[in-house]
């Protein structure tokens, strides 16, 4: 249902011309609907092919963007092409690429992201964090991380100029994204608004419904990680690295202050979670070494 109607706001921008989508009732920032609309006009006509070709490119884009942030991180060849393999492997990963949704350029501008930040280049880390909150505004979620994943050693957090680098982008791209809503006119509905009433729950979870998602996101998890025997060898492997190189880190004076950074990005990723996350298991222990 979501495709139908995210290729049906590109139509109306490549061969209706609205390309302000005056009239319809829009949740989402419209970056993948232009792209989706340079398809249909490319390919002369909307169809669904059409619609999802950007998310098949960007989801290899996104393999070879995982490839690169995994060996700037690691200095490992073998790691990369693991990171990659394990990215490609992944049921959601494959499901999504042939869709018109708009997780997989999110995706792909997030890792963009974190690939500029571990170099240092901190405006254009902005720069492509705006622009995945410009396909999916849930992608705010993953910009504490970007910060985190740019900066392993303490004291690039501490760099005000930096931040500052990395945020006026940003800003400019939600001022952007803000003033093209207004544009559309005041009988629009405002995309922010519709896209927090259509997806923020108005309550608290209940007890009785702790077991379910649970079981949900156990479900989705098994996906990435193909099926419950690759979970738990992941886990189990996973969590003697990462308890191996915290022991050594505690002999040597860790950094805690850090580690609760990385820590506190972790849970605020799995729990507010996405289809990406080999992506982000690779991230993350790379940023507590």
């Amino acid at each position: 249902m979501d495709e139908a109607l995210y290729a049906t706001f590109a139509r109306q921008i490549s061969h209706e011309s609205n390309p302000l989508l005056i009239g319809s009732s829009v949740d989402k920032p419209p970056l993948t609907f232009y792209l989706t609309a340079f398809s249909f006009k490319l390919f002369t006509e909307p169809s669904a092919w059409a619609a999802r070709i950007p998310n098949f490119i960007a989801s290899i884009l996104s393999l070879a963007a995982l490839w690169a942030l995994a060996r700037r991180l690691y200095r490992d060849q073998a790691v990369a092409a693991l990171a990659a393999l394990f990215s490609a492997l992944s049921v959601s990963d494959a499901t999504l690429a042939g869709t018109a949704f708009t997780d997989p350029q999110a995706t792909w501008w997030v890792l963009l992201a974190c690939l500029a930040a571990t170099k240092r280049r901190w405006g254009w880390a902005g720069l492509c964090a705006g622009l995945a909150f410009a396909c999916k505004q849930s992608a705010a979620q993953f910009w504490p991380l970007i910060v985190v994943v740019g900066s392993v050693e303490i004291q690039q957090v501490r760099t005000l100029p930096a931040l500052l680098r990395f945020t006026l982008p940003l800003l400019i791209v939600i001022g952007l994204l803000f003033i093209w809503g207004a544009a559309r006119g005041p009988d629009a509905a405002d995309w922010w608004a519709l896209g927090a009433a259509n997806n923020a729950p108005d309550r608290l979870i209940r007890s009785d419904e702790v077991t379910p998602r649970l079981t949900t996101w156990l479900g989705f998890v098994g996906e990435n990680t193909g099926g419950p025997v690759g979970l738990i060898g992941l886990c189990g492997i996973g969590s003697a690295a990462l308890a191996t190189r915290i022991i050594a880190r505690h002999a040597a004076a860790a950094r805690p202050s850090m580690c609760c950074w990385q820590h506190t990005s972790w849970g605020m990723w799995l729990f507010t979670g996405w289809q990406r996350s080999m992506c982000m298991t690779v991230i993350y222990t790379r940023s507590c070494r």
